[in-house]
């Protein structure tokens, strides 16, 4: 359930909410999901020119999300010591400090962008921040896996459908207000 958080009043801008679905190329998506890609097709903005600068997703979703490629990433806030993150300014920061609530969901804690192999955030990124969720379900509820790695599904659910529905939660929850969200899945 998300709880509505107080926040700062500014005249209300447009809403951001980036849906990523990892390990899945353009050209795939829209063979293997073509209703899906149908609905985003409508009013979405479609990011045809990302492209990657790096190998799997920490690189690549970084440079969108704080502008640094790695060794420049390292550099002002490695995340390979605990805490260092927090010095790095995100889309999200921006957001926030323009009196936008944020939230932050990923799926399939193991392979979390910002944990695997990596320290992980000390303190909530964002207003909503799903993680705690995510490791709490994963040790209470069954999983069935795709790998040993990789939950596919999280009690009688696909796991990606609990960061969509998140998602579905936090645009309604702050429909009448500014927000800016990143929802990503790992699961497919």
């Amino acid at each position: 359930v998300l709880v509505k958080q107080k926040r700062k009043t500014t005249e209300k801008g447009p809403n951001v909410l980036l849906i990523g679905i990892d390990s899945i190329s353009r050209l795939n998506f829209i063979r293997s999901m073509p209703e899906t890609f149908k609905f985003v097709s409508k009013g979405w903005y479609d990011m045809k020119a990302f492209n990657k600068i790096g190998d799997n997703t920490f690189p690549n979703l970084n440079a969108l999300l704080n502008g640094r490629n790695l060794s420049k990433m390292e550099e002002d806030c490695n995340w390979k010591t605990t805490g260092e993150l927090e010095k790095c300014r995100f889309l999200w920061n921006e957001f926030s400090d323009a009196g936008y609530a944020t939230a932050y969901a990923e799926d399939t804690s193991s392979i979390q962008t910002f944990n695997y192999y990596k320290t992980g955030f000390v303190h909530q990124p964002t207003d909503h921040y799903l993680r705690p969720f995510t490791l709490a379900a994963e040790k209470h509820v069954r999983a069935v896996f795709s790998r040993p790695w990789l939950v596919k599904c999280l009690g009688y659910h696909h796991y990606a459908d609990y960061i969509y529905q998140y998602a579905r939660d936090f645009a309604n929850v702050y429909q009448n207000e500014s927000f800016f969200g990143l929802f990503w899945t790992n699961s497919f």
